[in-house]
């Protein structure tokens, strides 16, 4: 069947059966780009505005100034979480709470930040709910802070901690961000990375919040020169392949997370560099500096954008020799010679030299899978050898990689990719997918989304039932009503939307 398509033939020959779990190096370079852009300091809503009610039909709290100094309060708080400020936060939420519970049923939804002023005592509530939260997991004390996380999720989910320039923090998602840096965190400073787990989701914001943990971390203990930790906390990653909830994979996030803020300084990128070296110097052995040490060098050399190939050639060929001296230590290295070669233009047969690398020893890393399909893509008869490609790994033993690459993709793109795939060979991969992460909310977005997007509705709702009101408004951009009917409990494929 392959022998009209050398390329194929030369990455299907030694495919074995195989558990895959995408990791997203390069589909996160082509994810959303510009769509997804709500951060905790944005300035825009991250949902639509509030329909709100009369404001005589609900209780509001009569103190506008009270109400600006209590935000005010919240956020030095939580800028500098100490706990002698809890006895204060407390004797706050004395006086806010109660009202805020009244006004809760009336927020429906994460309100603009004038509408947020309707339901003052509302965000008040939440906002310091979010110093309390977070100054007791700044101080490692998990147990005192769940009654806080349970309160904000149950009846005040769409709280906003105001900011005095119209910006704000989201409560719920910014105390998931804490909460997965503070349990990761203790894992990392005592040495128990080798048995962590992430805990499990509560809400559609915990795997964004883990990847977001990963990145603070890897970066903080940088800065603070605490090498030994870090260590630990790359290489245990790394050979546990441990992933977050969204199946990213930890060592990924963490070798990725290494570079300033895209409005730094050269100077600051230096100063990374020099980080860099400290811990190759202080640990010359670890595996895991070296590898962050060629993806910087890489790095450094797109950020100087040599003018000709062959300048580019002489800059990567060290590198290149650095990374075969290491072997396929980590799936990054070939990887990232795979995106070289492609990007050189070379034989494809030296990339497919490079995918069987990390294949072989990595076959639970399906973006070298995803990264082959999509260049295959580009080849003459590119539709056909692409589906010919994904069909082959959808008949393995583990078929869900399809479905876990696939619903990582734009959704514009997905139609080129699984144009030619058989629909029960794609719905068999997406429910092996979900079999075997039942309990990821994350992944019960992606994966519904997918199914949506391939016209099987049935199959949507089936994933998304478990997911509720907490399905992802990035994730779902542009298909927000689908996602409102596939989570309702009611639905039915045979209503006149049930599409």
């Amino acid at each position: 069947m392959t022998r009209h398509y050398p390329h194929l033939t030369l990455i299907l020959n030694p495919i074995r059966s195989t558990s895959m779990s995408l990791d997203s190096l390069i589909i996160h370079a082509v994810l959303w780009a510009g769509m997804i852009v709500t951060s905790a300091n944005a300035q825009k809503p991250l949902l639509s505005q509030l329909s709100a009610p009369p404001s005589n039909e609900v209780p509001t709290h009569s103190g506008k100034t009270q109400g600006e100094d209590l935000h005010e309060a919240a956020l030095d708080w939580y800028n500098h979480p100490n706990a002698e400020h809890l006895g204060e936060i407390d004797a706050a939420l004395q006086k806010v709470l109660p009202l805020a519970l009244r006004q809760s049923p009336w927020v429906i939804q994460v309100p603009t930040w004038q509408d947020a002023h309707q339901y003052q005592a509302y965000h008040e509530a939440g906002a310091l709910l979010l110093a309390k939260g977070c100054t007791l997991l700044n101080e490692g004390r998990v147990e005192e802070a769940l009654p806080v996380l349970k309160t904000v999720d149950k009846n005040l989910p769409y709280s906003l901690l105001l900011r005095p320039d119209q910006t704000f923090l989201p409560v719920r998602k910014t105390l998931s961000q804490h909460e997965q840096a503070c349990h990761l965190r203790i894992a990392i400073l005592t040495q128990k990375v080798a048995t962590f787990e992430f805990p499990a989701e509560n809400d559609e914001f915990d795997a964004e919040s883990q990847t977001q943990a990963v990145e603070d971390l890897t970066l903080d203990l940088l800065k603070k020169r605490n090498y030994d930790a870090l260590d630990h906390f790359v290489s245990q990653a790394r050979l546990r392949q441990l992933t977050t909830a969204s199946s990213r994979w930890v060592s990924d996030i963490s070798v990725q997370s290494l570079h300033p803020d895209k409005h730094e300084s050269d100077e600051a990128w230096l100063e990374i560099g020099q980080h860099i070296r400290e811990w190759r110097q202080k640990l010359p052995t670890s595996i895991d500096a070296q590898i962050v040490e060629l993806h910087y060098e890489m790095g450094a050399v797109t950020r100087d954008n040599p003018k000709t190939k062959k300048a580019f050639l002489a800059k990567f060929a060290p590198i290149q020799k650095k990374i075969e001296d290491l072997g396929p230590v980590s799936p990054l290295l070939p990887q990232l010679q795979m995106i070289f070669s492609f990007s050189m233009n070379e034989d494809f047969s030296v990339a497919a030299e490079y995918f069987h690398a990390g294949y072989e020893k990595f076959p639970d890393y399906a973006s070298l899978v995803m990264l082959m399909h999509l260049n295959l893509l580009k080849q003459d008869n590119g539709r056909s050898l692409g589906s010919q490609f994904l069909t082959h790994i959808a008949k393995t033993d583990h078929p869900q990689t399809v479905a876990l690459a696939l619903a990582a993709l734009p959704p514009l793109i997905v139609p080129v990719c699984t144009e030619g795939l058989d629909a029960p060979l794609l719905e068999a991969s997406i429910q092996k997918a979900i079999a075997m992460h039942p309990r990821s909310l994350s992944l019960r977005n992606d994966l519904g989304r997918l199914a949506a997007m391939l016209k099987m509705p049935s199959l949507a709702h089936e994933i998304l039932k478990p997911v509720g009101t907490h399905w992802d408004r990035q994730k779902w951009m542009g298909m927000e009503e689908q996602a409102a009917r596939l989570t309702d409990p009611a639905w039915s494929e045979h209503q006149p939307n049930g599409k």
